[in-house]
């Protein structure tokens, strides 16, 4: 501190003011060593931490560009998630009836080309349990890598089952018919049984060889036997003029009114070529146009004159 007297002192005063533009500079040379130091510093910071904020923003660009190419993917389905599938035991999926469109969809591998296919199809073709081996079900060939039945190839596509150029809609009572020892049969409606039994028909899996030439049937003790027995085999009484014989047998003919015309034709055609075992055939499937109101029974008469039986 300096006194009053020196400050009033003017050569006092004079070397008070030097003094404090001196320390003042000095002080300031100081903030702008500080200053230059630290800019040093930065740019030092800057040189070693470039290559890592530079690799951190290709890092970040990257995760930027696999995430749009993950939303575009996303917006090109309802709701698909990425799993692959192949037979495995799972257990059966609880499916909602109503809701089986609106099940996020699964990409099934194939040989040719990834298909995307529903839930309920996946659901199915994953779970083991209860699996049929039999002909006239799914079966998957590993070398080959398809499903097939019978002598047909199956694709499927969304929630649709294509078989021998045919698409039929998957259901939950479809599936069980076609995967099933022991179909649930609640879950199976008329509309399940006539598919799949159109599926039977193209693809000869009843037939033993899957020939239907054979007339041996793949017939086992499973209830899914029993069905297909009781559902599409119509029984038959062997009576020909001049001819006689004890007991039944059955033969496989389709219960669709179209399918039945179409079979009619042929045994006809047949019978007039002089195969005379397909009396009983033609027998039974009159009989079952009858039942189901296409034809009238009293125009059989005629039917059978103009067959020439």
């Amino acid at each position: 501190m300096h006194s009053v007297v020196e400050i009033y002192d003017p050569k006092k005063r004079n070397d008070i003011v030097q003094d404090f533009l001196k320390n003042r500079k000095e002080h300031k040379l100081k903030n702008l060593q500080e200053r230059s130091d630290l800019e040093h510093v930065e740019d030092y910071r800057m040189d070693v931490f470039k290559p890592i904020l530079e690799s951190n923003k290709k890092l970040q660009e990257e995760i930027i560009d696999e995430k749009n190419k993950i939303v575009e993917t996303l917006n090109n389905f309802k709701s698909p998630s990425q799993l692959s599938i192949g037979p495995k035991t799972t257990p059966t999926p609880k499916t909602n009836h109503k809701s089986l469109i609106k099940q996020p969809s699964i990409v099934l591998p194939s040989s040719s080309q990834p298909h995307v296919v529903s839930n309920l199809i996946v659901g199915y073709l994953q779970d083991g349990s209860d699996r049929s081996n039999a002909g006239y079900s799914i079966k998957f060939n590993k070398e080959e890598k398809k499903y097939t039945i019978g002598n047909k190839d199956i694709t499927f596509d969304q929630n649709f089952i294509k078989i021998n150029n045919e698409e039929y809609t998957a259901t939950e009572g479809l599936m069980e018919l076609l995967l099933k020892k022991s179909p649930d049969l609640n879950k199976v409606t008329t509309g399940d049984s006539s598919n799949y039994q159109k599926i039977l028909l193209c693809s000869d899996a009843l037939y033993q060889g899957f020939d239907k030439n054979s007339k041996r049937y793949n017939a086992d003790s499973s209830d899914k036997w029993a069905f297909i027995k009781s559902k599409y085999f119509v029984a038959k009484t062997p009576t020909t003029a001049g001819t006689s014989s004890t007991g039944s047998s059955i033969s496989f003919i389709p219960s669709n009114s179209n399918s039945l015309i179409d079979s009619l034709r042929l045994s006809i055609g047949s019978y007039q070529a002089g195969n005379k075992d397909e009396y009983n055939k033609i027998h039974a499937m009159l009989d079952e146009l009858v039942k189901q109101k296409v034809i009238k029974k009293k125009d059989l008469g005629v039917i059978y004159l103009n067959i020439g039986m």
